[in-house]
């Protein structure tokens, strides 16, 4: 068997703002095996980016207390079929063959939500939606079987770079439409905040971090194809979330984008620089508390900060009604409801505002633990074959969860697509090195991990 002649590619300026990783580290393209691209594996690859899409974005301007039938809902459930029909497409074509022990914990997780949904006020809604998230984790997991990994996450940054870049062309084309809506001094209003396609700032700011996010974490494999995507997703990404003011998008993507940095050669710099920077954020707080409260806070209330923007006031509504059914929950999608009917709250508050909570609210004590138990399945997974990818978007989730519910409180979104793709790489990546210490038959825990075969092409 003829050896292959590995080089190390030439350095760029523009590379030097990344670590360049060895070229052992990754296959050439060299390397690669000519793989033959089938029509089923584009359908595959066109759902996902076009379901991300749909499922987040929003074409029609209308008020919130109006929940009528109209173009848009009628899309979204086209999508929904849509991507149940390949979803379940695939599992007759290859039965179990994507599916590991890895993803069950998850399954029994979506399971548990539908069954939730079933005695929420919302049930018909409700169904639809948890029965959507399932398609979407079959979908994500033959994704990943059928494209490879590097394929499907290059399908998810597609979606992000188009809900932003549409987002920001539209600024100047229809401002009031991308603005979002809120109160201020004026009444009820557009505010100086860009939501873009998407229902709010909010929305737009987690579609950019995750795009961003990826973007990085996945770079030294794109330099193998071109350096235009990630380029383009981090300068989009950057602008809209300076727009959005999304501020725990920010913080979650500063602090999983640290930990992707450190995990590029655990050297001394690296080190010394993430130190620097903390003991610097650090001290600005200290000394300066208020003056940076002042200049973060939008209404220049620095109470605004320290109860969240009124977050805290529903977290203690929603403790309350949780313990009026602690075991089931009131129902998947329940919140927006029940809280609308609480004098405590605004009409529009839809959900906890906490990725946990909203899970306690909807399903009980039974789904947060069984939640959890899934959640550690992934972490495991993640632990075994060190993808920082997944710990990154795993990251961005949980830490964006103290104050948003997203994207566990009602349809499907683009954060649930790329929360399930994770989810379906990390498992992928368990069976793949099972498979390879069957093969070679050296004992998995005698076996190195091969942080390159990241099934890139395919196989």
């Amino acid at each position: 068997m003829g050896s292959v002649e590995v080089t190390r590619p030439l350095a760029s300026p523009s590379a030097r703002l990344f670590r360049r990783p060895k070229a052992s580290s990754y296959l050439l393209r060299a390397n690669a095996p000519k793989v033959r691209v089938r029509p089923a594996s584009i359908v595959l690859y066109l759902t996902v980016i076009v379901g991300a899409v749909v499922a987040t974005a929003i074409i029609r301007d209308r008020p919130y207390s109006d929940k009528s039938i109209d173009m848009q809902v009628i899309i979204r459930l086209l999508g929904v079929v849509w991507t149940a029909v390949v979803a379940i497409y695939w599992s007759v074509i290859r039965p179990p063959s994507a599916w590991t022990a890895r993803l069950t914990p998850w399954a029994i997780f979506f399971v548990l939500l539908t069954a939730s949904a079933l005695w929420s006020p919302n049930a018909a809604t409700a169904l639809v939606a948890t029965i959507s998230m399932l398609m979407i984790l079959v979908l994500c997991v033959y994704s990943v079987e059928i494209n490879g990994e590097f394929v499907s996450v290059r399908a998810i940054i597609w979606a992000s770079l188009f809900l932003c870049g549409v987002s920001l062309i539209l600024m100047p084309i229809a401002p009031d439409f991308v603005s979002m809506r809120g109160w201020s001094d004026d009444g009820f209003g557009a505010i100086n905040r860009l939501r873009g396609i998407t229902p709010s700032a909010n929305a737009i700011g987690g579609v950019a971090a995750i795009g961003a996010l990826l973007s990085y974490a996945y770079y030294p494999q794109f330099r193998r194809v071109g350096l235009a995507l990630p380029y383009a997703m981090i300068g989009v990404a950057t602008l809209t979330l300076i727009l959005a003011d999304n501020r725990m998008s920010i913080l979650a993507a500063v602090v999983s984008g640290g930990v992707i940095f450190l995990s590029r050669g655990a050297t001394l710099l690296r080190w010394a620089l993430a130190t620097i920077a903390a003991i610097s954020a650090l001290l600005s707080l200290t000394l300066a508390s208020d003056a940076i409260l002042y200049s973060v806070s939008r209404s220049g209330d620095t109470a605004e900060l320290t109860n969240l923007t009124g977050r805290t006031d529903i977290w203690l509504v929603a403790l309350e009604k949780i313990d009026a059914a602690p075991i089931l929950g009131h129902g998947y999608m329940s919140a927006v409801t029940i809280f609308s009917q609480d004098p405590r709250l605004f009409s529009a508050a839809a959900h906890t505002h906490n990725l946990f909570l909203e899970i306690l609210f909807s399903s009980g004590l039974l789904g947060l633990i069984a939640f959890f138990i899934a959640l550690a399945s992934t972490i495991r997974s993640f632990l075994i074959t060190s993808n920082m990818a997944v710990l990154a978007i795993l990251l961005f989730v949980l830490i964006r969860g103290i104050t948003e519910a997203s994207p566990l409180n009602g349809a499907p979104n683009f954060v649930i697509y790329s929360l399930l793709m994770m989810i379906a790489i990390a498992a992928a990546r368990i069976k793949r090195r099972i498979r390879s210490g069957r093969t070679s038959g050296t004992p998995n825990s005698q076996r190195p991990l091969t942080r390159h075969r990241q099934n890139q092409y395919g196989n």
